[in-house]
């Protein structure tokens, strides 16, 4: 299975010539980051722009290469698949004797999983633990975000904060035991410690990890690319408000319906308004549990404000449709690779009777670059259902061979918001 955003661009892989001048360099640096063992298997390059930080682990192992990124005047993100007949054997991994087994389709499942006896089980193993002493957070919320992986079953989840990857760790079992999915962790700070940490795990619990050296924001633009949808998200990253805010709204456009944003040190007043001020903005999403919607004026910065106790945490949940209402709404730009653009296509979840505006703004990244937008406006009466909505964008064909995206902002005036059942979609 190939990192995120490799199946994407398998034109800049390495070829044979790349290999013939720096393949002993690579493996050499490998080896001595995670051991001989780690650099005996399958090594692939890919090169990145200089935007983009040079290490990216999917399914196995990873590897710094800064000082050799600086020699080659490039990033590399670096991809290592251990051979299985070369492997170390390792111990089986431990898990909890149990966790909480919980109804998804109700409001506050959370509420369900702290009051679950088998919930104090998933603590104790988290609160006995060795990494438990690498966390920045306690064993109830490591059990919670392992009770939830559990329950969901995620393809994907999203850490923001790395650090020493002990929260990390806790997730990564819960996708271990449940066979499937992958946490992309992010953090620009502290490579080594990180680095350290993965080479002490086993092998088994590493095929579930992606870590990025980078901010959230060049993150966000790439898990953006290409198509991430998280059903959970740790944010636990730089916490001055407007750090904490744009995090929070970034998670939102990757989160799948349903899917729950986990927010660190609310505590602190950059979180928490940062929490608050996009729950003000996004009515449909709701807290599971009350400190968001129980601010004290009096005790500003306050320390027991939480409702997820012997946690510094809140869960806000994501709605289980999309909607769209008067404001403008954009799940940002999407990759075209085809020469035109026939229209949008709709899954409208209730009769919808009102007016939709509809924008499509267009670029192409030539020399120079260009941008263009599409507008339309359609009327609605008791839509229900697929709905194809006619745009007809055909690219010059000088531009098919650039980078080309298009950004779909969708307005409504209704009765009601118009509700869709899954995002609107190009064809």
């Amino acid at each position: 299975m190939l990192c995120p955003d490799m199946a994407r661009t398998k034109e800049f892989l390495a070829g044979g010539s790349f290999f013939d001048n720096f393949g002993g360099v690579l493996k050499e640096l490998v080896a001595r980051a995670l051991g001989s063992a780690a650099a005996t298997g399958h090594l692939r390059i890919l090169a990145r722009s200089a935007a983009r930080t040079g290490l990216v682990a999917r399914g196995m192992a990873t590897v710094a290469l800064g000082s050799l990124s600086s020699s080659l005047g490039s990033r590399l993100k670096t991809v290592i698949g251990r051979g299985s007949s070369r492997a170390r054997p390792h111990p089986v991994v431990s898990q909890p004797g149990a966790f909480p087994i919980v109804d998804l389709a109700v409001a506050d499942p959370i509420a369900d999983i702290l009051r679950a006896p088998a919930f104090r089980q998933c603590v104790e193993f988290f609160a006995a633990n060795e990494a438990i002493e690498r966390a920045l957070v306690s064993p109830v919320t490591q059990a919670l975000l392992f009770s939830l992986v559990r329950n969901i079953r995620p393809e994907h989840v999203i850490e923001i904060g790395t650090y020493k990857a002990s929260t990390t760790e806790a997730i990564c079992r819960a996708l271990y035991a449940n066979n499937r999915g992958i946490i992309h962790t992010v953090d620009p700070y502290g490579a080594g410690m990180v680095f350290d940490t993965l080479r002490k795990w086993p092998a088994v619990l590493r095929r579930h990890i992606c870590f990025y050296q980078t901010d959230s924001m060049d993150f966000y633009d790439l898990a953006r690319h290409d198509d991430i949808r998280a059903d959970v998200v740790f944010v636990d990253g730089n916490h001055d408000y407007e750090f904490a805010l744009f995090d929070i709204e970034s998670a939102a456009r990757l989160i799948r319906p349903g899917g729950f944003i986990i927010i660190d040190n609310i505590s602190q007043a950059g979180p928490y308004f940062a929490a608050r001020d996009f729950l003000r903005n996004h009515p449909r999403w709701y807290e599971c549990g009350h400190c968001i919607d129980n601010y004290r004026p009096e005790f500003p910065f306050d320390p027991h404000r939480t409702t997820i106790i012997n946690t510094d945490a809140c869960a806000l949940r994501a709605p289980r449709n999309y909607f769209v209402g008067d404001r403008p709404t954009t799940r940002g730009q999407q990759i075209v690779t085809a020469g035109k653009i026939d229209g949008i296509s709709l899954a409208v979840a209730q009769p919808a009777t009102g007016t939709l505006y509809l924008q499509c703004v267009v670029r192409v990244f030539g020399t120079p670059p260009t941008e263009a937008t599409i507008e339309k406006t359609v009327t609605m009466s008791g839509t229900h259902g697929a709905t194809r909505v006619p745009l007809q964008w055909k690219f010059d064909p000088k531009d098919v061979q650039f980078a080309r995206t298009a950004e779909l902002w969708l307005g409504w005036q209704g009765d009601r918001e118009l509700e869709l059942a899954e995002e609107p979609n190009l064809f």
